[in-house]
């Protein structure tokens, strides 16, 4: 994770990490090395959801933080997590749960036709807003060029689909259900300043307002 996630925790006060999209855990192993007091992580594929399980359960020892891992949809799985931390205590939201097992060559990146599951952003984010309020709470979200075409450290999701799948018919409008950003926006405007990181494939930033903006 690029991100300075010590920044993050000194000016927001963070105290839980929750994450969509385990995969090989480098997120969550990062997250593990910082002083939030709960780690949650949700995989939908269970193959990944496996070898993730394997790898906590020995991390947890090492580092003597305990990390809770879901198997499941994310937009599910996070009102069970939502459940047990405190309302009041600002959280960290590392959102990346697009394409199931695709990044890791177990699916293609158009093998589930549900867009709910292959880019369940909108949910998450709506199932988060309805059970808590998010007012002081930090959200990463990973893979901005699946919903806004612009000058990424990657280049464009187009020309990464057609370098490296050129057979396979994909483009960015079948891949993200031509959904855009509108949806963030909608949620979080009043409450979050909306910032755009373009490094690698692009991430979308909320952080909490301050009381004079």
């Amino acid at each position: 994770m690029k991100h300075n996630v010590s920044s993050y925790i000194d000016t927001y006060n963070l105290i839980n990490y929750v994450e969509t999209g385990t995969g090989q855990g480098e997120c969550l192993e990062y997250a593990m090395r910082h002083s939030f007091e709960t780690l949650n992580s949700v995989e939908i594929y269970e193959e990944l959801y496996e070898k993730a399980k394997q790898k906590f359960d020995g991390l947890s020892k090492v580092y003597n933080r305990e990390c809770r891992l879901f198997h499941g949809h994310s937009a599910e799985k996070l009102v069970s997590i939502l459940k047990d931390i405190d309302k009041d205590e600002p959280t960290l939201f590392f959102l990346d749960a697009h394409f199931p097992g695709a990044d890791f060559r177990y699916e293609t990146y158009d093998a589930i036709e549900d867009e709910n599951v292959r880019v369940p952003l909108k949910g998450e984010l709506e199932a988060i807003k309805e059970h808590r309020d998010t007012k002081n709470d930090v959200f990463i979200i990973d893979d901005l060029w699946l919903y806004e075409d612009r000058e990424y450290e990657a280049g464009s999701l187009q020309q990464h689909l057609d370098k490296h799948f050129p057979d396979m018919g994909y483009t960015k409008e079948k891949l993200s259900g031509g959904q855009d950003i509108k949806f963030v926006y909608n949620l979080f405007f009043e409450s979050h300043n909306i910032i755009k990181d373009s490094r690698d494939q692009g991430y979308l930033i909320l952080v909490p307002k301050k009381d004079d903006e």
